[in-house]
């Protein structure tokens, strides 16, 4: 979870008063679906919601940030196991209550993704308070792995409610069908700047703001500076408007350090107005030997 950012201050507010997501806290709703492309915020997000829940002792809120690139991180067997560390870390006679459960998996029950989901609701069923997990980058798991793992997060929301532990899910991925088919009759929130154009747009104008202040701190610019990048920065990225347009934009700002401030305008007005071509703006500084080809998933998404 490290790995991503804190959300900007004032971010991800507009979130949290989705009608959506306010009957999936309720408990209206079991599962909440939260789709997005790379680079739109979505382990942010989570991420955020992993430590506002943090602080309400009413439930118990656990986390799993897949990554594809990690041996780990991309199994959904360590994935459950860690769901059931975090919630027995924190009621360990929960831990006894399924002692039985756990003795039957025997020294194969850290490798089945089944039976460690049957542990996991015999767990959450035994709860007295909500438990809340957390499935950032779904489409990142293996996928044989995630076919099982969806197979029961599919039957989870199909269960009658009497069937139903004390357990709320939510799930971010990218909106790739064979994922997106398992959730059909599952709310979901997109992140999309076209489904939400005002508000995302002025999320990424408050981050724009943070970076600059920050940066601006660094470098020792003046106020009058800092307004004049924080403008252009604003107009730059209007074509494609994500948070992993401005990562890598600042990516870029941060290789410079001490410069005149007509260079440093110089250099703002020819950002990239793109992710591609930010992307191949870093990439032309990099040793030929060691860019990744166009056609890895790394050259588009590392």
């Amino acid at each position: 979870m490290d790995r991503n950012p804190d959300p900007a201050e004032g971010t991800c507010g507009w979130f949290l008063k989705d009608d959506r997501v306010l009957s999936w806290e309720r408990g209206e709703m079991k599962l909440l679906l939260i789709k997005a492309t790379p680079g739109q915020g979505k382990s942010v997000l989570a991420r955020s919601l992993v430590k506002k829940w943090r602080g309400n002792s009413e439930v118990t809120v656990c986390h799993f940030f897949f990554k594809d690139t990690n041996e780990i991180q991309k199994k959904a067997d360590m994935a459950l196991c860690a769901i059931l560390h975090q919630v027995l870390a924190k009621h360990p006679p929960l831990a006894l209550e399924v002692k039985n459960k756990i003795n039957e998996g025997g020294e194969g029950l850290t490798g089945s993704v089944t039976v460690l989901w049957e542990l996991l609701e015999a767990v959450t069923s035994r709860a007295k308070k909500p438990i809340i997990c957390i499935f950032d980058a779904l489409d990142e798991c293996d996928d044989e792995q995630r076919r099982i793992l969806l197979d029961n997060l599919s039957a989870f929301c199909n269960a009658g409610e009497e069937k139903k532990p004390n357990q709320k899910i939510l799930v971010t991925t990218r909106p790739i069908d064979r994922i997106i088919k398992k959730f059909v009759n599952v709310p979901s929130v997109g992140l999309d700047p076209n489904d939400n154009p005002a508000v995302l747009a002025s999320e990424i104008e408050i981050v724009i703001k943070w970076r600059v202040s920050d940066m601006a701190k660094e470098r020792g610019w003046s106020s009058e500076l800092s307004v004049r990048i924080e403008k252009l920065l604003r107009g730059t990225g209007t074509p494609q408007y994500t948070y992993l347009w401005l990562r890598l934009i600042f990516e870029l700002l941060d290789k410079e350090s001490a410069l005149p401030d007509e260079d440093w305008l110089t250099l703002v007005t020819e950002l990239p107005p793109t992710v591609n071509g930010a992307y191949e703006k870093l990439l032309s500084n990099v040793d030929p030997k060691k860019k990744p080809s166009p056609t890895s998933e790394s050259y588009w998404l590392s």
